[in-house]
């Protein structure tokens, strides 16, 4: 599971989980290393963007992190509004600093005043996130529990449960 993740938006929802299941033991590797599920026994991993085209494990979305652009008003203020987005790309490579961040993760920034919000009418693909589990046995309760702690816990989580793989190569 991603730390940043697991920090930002599953602190309260972990501690709650814990204390409403006392008898279930929890192992969180928030490592970016990725997780073998079959060969090393992990009962569900979490991760952001496309899932794997694998048979032996199965998918479901458990969150969607809208992305949008933000910049300091300072920078706006010297450099003022960018009126497109391919006006992004030249200010990157000339070294601007307007970031590409999930909405919610920007959100108390912008609500202290040190971010603002960029061109609002765009964005970027948004992130996916999924839980990955083995698809060959079944689902024992307390990974089920987990699985639908995180599908309430995480944003968009709860708008579609049993979702299709996306295609291959998106």
């Amino acid at each position: 599971m991603p730390s940043d993740l697991a920090i930002l938006f599953l602190s309260d929802a972990l501690a709650a989980f814990t204390a409403m299941h006392p008898a279930v033991s929890l192992e969180l590797d928030l490592s970016a290393r990725r997780v073998d599920l079959l060969g090393e026994n992990v009962d569900l991993a979490v991760r952001i963007g496309t899932p794997p085209d694998d048979a032996l494990l199965a998918a479901r979305r458990v969150g969607v992190f809208p992305i949008g652009l933000y910049a300091a008003p300072s920078y706006l203020a010297e450099r003022g509004d960018p009126g497109s987005p391919e006006l992004l790309i030249r200010l990157a490579r000339a070294g601007a600093e307007i970031a590409s961040v999930p909405n919610l993760v920007a959100a108390p920034s912008v609500k202290r005043g040190d971010l603002r919000r960029v061109l609002p009418g765009w964005c970027l693909p948004p992130h996916t996130v999924w839980a990955l589990f083995p698809g060959r046995r079944l689902m024992p309760g307390k990974v089920r529990a987990f699985l639908d702690m995180l599908v309430t816990a995480l944003p968009g989580g709860a708008e579609t449960l049993t979702p299709p793989l996306p295609p291959a190569g998106r």
